[in-house]
């Protein structure tokens, strides 16, 4: 049974590792927030690939959330991040997508920092608001007061993850660390 466990994680790890390979994006490109842009695929719960004409393809880590990886094969939060991909995936089916930012930023592995709108609908918002998502608090961003608003709803409601007390817990604890971190930050001179 364990290596049957071990087997199938290190084939859903390598299968996310190499589609992000493939669709690392090259940082010369420049693209505009309100972009239209179209799906190539999404790679995980809080990232996706995306093109836009005449600028390229980019792994787009969505702005202001944090997801489970679908790679994760823990027991009670199996599953979470495959969730947050089907939804994702019937969510902007057929809609129109657009890159939104304040300001063009990568992370540190190359991904473009934005949020996406479907339809005028911010799809992280929206994956938050349905207990998909959570709102990662690490570093402040624009949007955060509404996302932490559609975090309470959710965790109110007990919606997707929230009603799932393994997965509250190992949120709980990014929170403590996100909130540590930003803190120390914030009492340096």
């Amino acid at each position: 049974m364990v290596l049957a466990l071990a087997a199938c994680t290190y084939f859903f790890v390598t299968n996310v590792q190499q589609r992000r390979g493939q669709l690392q994006q090259d940082h010369s490109v420049q693209i505009d927030s309100g972009t239209r842009v179209e799906l190539v695929r999404v790679i995980d719960a809080d990232e996706i690939s995306i093109r836009a004409d005449g600028s390229g393809t980019f792994v787009v880590r969505l702005l202001g959330v944090k997801g489970f990886s679908t790679t994760i094969n823990e027991p009670g939060v199996a599953g979470l991040g495959q969730a947050a991909v089907a939804t994702i995936e019937r969510t902007i089916a057929d809609k129109e997508l657009r890159v939104v930012f304040d300001e063009l930023a990568f992370d540190r592995s190359g991904r473009l920092l934005t949020y996406i709108e479907a339809d005028g609908q911010d799809l992280g918002q929206l994956l938050v608001q349905r207990g998909h998502l959570v709102t990662y608090t690490r570093y402040p961003f624009s949007r955060e007061g509404a996302y932490l608003g559609a975090e309470a709803e959710a965790r109110t409601k007990k919606a997707g993850l929230w009603g799932n007390y393994k997965a509250v817990a190992r949120v709980q604890g990014w929170q403590d660390t996100w909130k540590t971190a930003r803190d120390a930050e914030a009492e340096e001179p």
